[in-house]
């Protein structure tokens, strides 16, 4: 018989919790129909300011689940509270880029559908239709996760089914992942906005937005020279000179491991890219190297022994890379190598396909954003040239958008490790 360990008896506390409000809404099937002949008619504006038998349910619905909120999550007494919503329409492709909510106390949405994926596409095995994920807010708590440890996850995602509402706070970053189907996946998305009493002189609530105010508020200047930066965050930029040839060497070997191991993305970790002894895999671990060493000479004033771990990436059309930061490592980088063109809207699109976007590492820092304002945006996106590399804090959460062109996007990603402890 196999001796069992007796653990010691201990408790789990579980201060500052994420809490998430998740209901199928009972009744949905009864309006759905009618919600969706709403989006039809392409109604702008807040949709909770229309009188409409739909709309007043989903305004009661949702009302019933902020009281449950405040009354069991919160032990809050006397809040009042007002909802905004927008009606929204999603065709195929169509996604919500990452961002959080401003000014807003909860946020949420509500499924009126969830339309099927298309069938006969190609896409990779972590790409998700319709999928609401939420980005864990606890600044380097993902750093050292451990496979199994539900409490390190960096994302949770929540698949759309018919009339599920998901509730959550503002300020957490989040992003809807592309609609995969032929049919439009219709949603609302809310704002619960908290009231902050009654103003005696103008005789109403004063809400809690005060992203409200930006478009009015002055434009930002830019800092005075005497103002100090402190905990920048750092990004390298550099372009490689006469890539052309060794590119498309390097595409014809990532397209040819490809077709050997259809997962090669997804399953990054089973080989070290770099291993290589091909002359353009060499030809580029050259460059990220002495990118490295430069970055390290220039910023760090500690001497210590790092590898690089290296793996490419082929994105189809359809495919994305969720939010996420690489664990257990220094930096990391990416290197362009075959970029489609931007489809569609081309380079002056919201958010052009396939680009890179970086969450602000700084918590609760875009709550309270004004218009104009540099550095309150909480996202920065970048759609770089073939040929760019780019190099930044492994701690820093970030996404891919998804590749909405015909021709593979193709990069080679990187991480900087340390070998030996650092000082404290």
């Amino acid at each position: 018989m196999d001796e069992v360990t007796e653990f010691p008896k201990f408790s789990i506390l579980s201060p500052w919790p994420t809490v998430i409000n998740r209901h199928v809404a009972s009744g949905h099937e009864n309006y759905a129909a009618e919600i969706t002949g709403l989006a039809e008619q392409a109604v702008d504006g807040d949709v909770f300011a229309l009188d409409h038998p739909a709309v007043n349910w989903l305004r009661k619905t949702i009302d019933a689940r902020i009281k449950a909120y405040f009354d069991t999550a919160t032990k809050a007494t006397g809040c009042s509270w007002r909802v905004e919503g927008r009606l929204i329409t999603r065709g195929m492709n169509e996604f919500q880029a990452m961002n959080n909510r401003p000014g807003s106390y909860l946020t949420g949405v509500f499924c009126v559908n969830a339309p099927a994926r298309k069938a006969g596409l190609k896409l990779r095995n972590d790409s998700d239709t319709n999928t609401l994920t939420l980005v864990d807010p606890r600044l380097g708590m993902n750093m050292i996760g451990i496979s199994g440890d539900p409490y390190t996850v960096q994302i949770w995602k929540i698949p759309a089914e018919p009339g599920l509402m998901t509730m959550w706070p503002g300020y957490i970053n989040h992003w809807m992942t592309p609609n995969q189907s032929d049919e439009p996946f219709v949603l609302v998305r809310f704002d619960v906005l908290i009231g902050e009493g009654d103003d005696k002189e103008e005789g109403h609530t004063t809400w809690n937005r005060l992203a409200v105010l930006a478009p009015d508020a002055p434009a930002a200047k830019k800092p005075d020279e005497g103002l100090q930066k402190i905990w920048p965050t750092l990004f390298v930029k550099r372009h490689l000179d006469d890539c052309e040839d060794w590119n498309s060497q390097l595409a014809v070997l990532i397209n040819d491991m490809e077709k050997q191991n259809p997962d090669l993305t997804t399953n990054s970790w089973l080989e070290n890219f770099f291993d290589r002894q091909e002359a353009p895999v060499a030809w580029l671990r050259d460059r990220v190297t002495e990118t490295v060493a430069g970055y390290l000479e220039e910023f760090v004033d500690f001497d210590f022994q790092w590898r690089i771990e290296c793996w490419p990436n082929i994105n189809h059309t359809g495919d994305y890379h969720a939010p996420h930061m690489h664990g257990w490592c220094y930096l990391s980088g990416t290197y362009y190598l075959e970029l489609p063109p931007a489809d569609p809207g081309g380079d002056d699109a919201d958010v052009p396909s396939g680009a890179i976007n970086f969450a602000d590492p700084r918590p609760g820092i875009n709550i309270v954003s004004v218009d104009g304002d540099p550095y309150s945006k909480p996202q920065f996106f970048m759609r770089p040239e073939v040929g760019t590399m780019l190099l930044w804090p492994s701690s820093l959460m970030h996404n891919v958008y998804p590749n909405l062109a015909k021709e593979n996007r193709i990069t080679i990603s990187f991480n900087v490790v340390v070998n030996g402890p650092l000082p404290c």
